[in-house]
């Protein structure tokens, strides 16, 4: 296997700049800021092909599915601070134990303001934003498309006890939403009319039907079943979250930590799941009863999905200055578009590993608008860090992301990949080849 680039060790003695998460600023009617222009980066590989090749020597692509099926099936949905939160981190804190690591479970304090909003029916499910002046609560009615909501648009359907779909623009919310009210509508969703998730504002507008907006990726979902007459259900919730959460910190030695490979394993609280971010939980307790060696520490974080809370409590907790790098895994389980996302330099040795190892689909790519994960944490730490995701889902965040949502093929290749970056990372020439050597090769 490759050694890693001297640019990597050259890498530790630079701090990363700060990595702001990306939070979303409420707006008022019809101002939002413009997206960052799209990146095209170099492919990662030479060529994604039809039937990317799978090494048949890796192992482990089968308890990495019942390690999935445990979480998501048998302890279901895994919220901060729920005890399915409690008993997965419980779970894995044996599973690391059984592969020979010392492990620790890290509590903290989770005290958050929250928001549980949500647009859902029989087959589809997305994560909204209560537009602000929004009252909470949830309405349900069969689902209308009235333009950009206009007195004269939303005049020409009927929208009594409906929940009406409407297009941002033109029109402010404020007067979408009065509209719809006016003409006995039970809610209303604005969709984007840009890519992204987007938060906006009813102005001095007091209404008493819940207003939500959603991403433009969600349009053609919502005009299909208001094209076949189907139903919506609006939840708008919003309060203060205040429990206990937990890491799982396993350990391979008393050495310090080199080498980070991490995951979050809980969930939103409306769906267990699966591939977000079970999969990616089961990959790293595979990886490290697969590789362990001096060094490698591997980390189950709490608390993602409300913010980062677990790797930002980690980071507060746990010195960190001698890791070299960090690898985060972040839904595994359907190949959309796979990335690597996150350090320039460490996403180039991730790609000398590859282009060694076999012919991957793989590229080096960015999150969707307004999304980030825990490799972000550890970034702003001055850890060279990345996530390795399969792509985006449009299933995560509701009750779709279930076990029977996961590829079992995707799963295989994607492992295939992460065995091929801890082979590389750990065993540049020969088996038994501690961290420092590998990533710090001799001058």
């Amino acid at each position: 296997m490759p050694r890693l680039p001297r640019r990597v060790a050259a890498r530790l003695a630079l701090m990363l700049p700060a990595v702001a998460l990306l939070l979303l600023a409420a707006c008022g009617d019809d101002e939002e800021p413009p997206p960052a222009p799209p990146t095209a980066p170099p492919p990662l590989a030479t060529a994604t092909p039809a039937a990317p090749a799978v090494r048949s020597d890796v192992s482990g692509t089968d308890a990495v599915l019942r390690h999935i099926r445990v979480l998501t099936v048998e302890i279901g949905v895994r919220s901060s601070t729920s005890d399915g939160e409690r008993r997965a981190a419980e779970y894995l804190a044996g599973e690391f134990r059984s592969a020979g690591y010392t492990v620790e479970i890290q509590r903290f304090p989770v005290e958050i303001e929250v928001e549980s909003t949500s647009v859902e029916s029989e087959t589809f499910g997305a994560q909204a934003f209560m537009m602000r002046g929004s009252p909470q609560g949830e309405a349900s009615g069969r689902l209308v498309f009235a333009g950009l909501g206009d007195a004269a648009a939303i005049t020409a359907v009927d929208v009594t006890g409906a929940i009406v779909l409407l297009d941002r623009g033109i029109v402010t919310f404020s007067a979408k939403v009065a509209n719809a009210e006016r003409a006995g509508a039970a809610g209303v969703v604005v969709v984007n009319n840009e890519p992204g998730p987007f938060r906006a504002s009813l102005g001095q507008l007091v209404t008493r039907i819940p207003s939500v907006s959603v991403a433009l990726e969600q349009r053609e979902a919502l005009v299909a079943i208001a094209e076949a007459g189907g139903t919506l259900t609006i939840v708008a919730r919003e309060g203060v979250m205040r429990g206990e959460s937990q890491n799982v910190v396993a350990r391979a030695s008393d050495a310090p930590c080199r080498l980070y490979i991490g995951a979050h394993y809980d969930s939103v609280q409306r769906g267990p799941g699966a591939n977000d971010n079970a999969s990616g939980t089961a990959f790293i307790v595979e990886l490290a009863r697969a590789h362990r060696t001096d060094g490698l520490c591997a980390v189950a974080f709490g608390s993602e999905e409300i913010g980062l809370l677990g790797s930002l409590a980690f980071l507060e907790r746990n010195d960190v200055s001698a890791a070299l790098a960090m690898l985060n895994f972040d839904m595994q389980g359907l190949i959309t578009e796979p990335v690597i996302i996150g350090d320039a330099d460490l996403v180039a040795t991730l790609a000398e590993i590859l282009r060694e190892a076999g012919d991957f689909p793989i590229r080096p790519g960015d999150f969707p608008p307004f999304t980030s994960s825990d490799h972000v944490a550890f970034a702003d730490a001055g850890v060279p860090a990345v996530t390795i995701t399969s792509g985006d889902d449009v299933a995560i965040h509701s009750p779709r992301d279930d076990f029977d949502h996961i590829d079992a093929q995707a799963i295989a290749i994607m492992f295939a990949i992460a065995d091929a970056l801890l082979q590389g990372l750990l065993s540049p020439e020969a088996s038994g080849a501690d961290i420092e050597r590998a990533l710090v090769p001799a001058a």
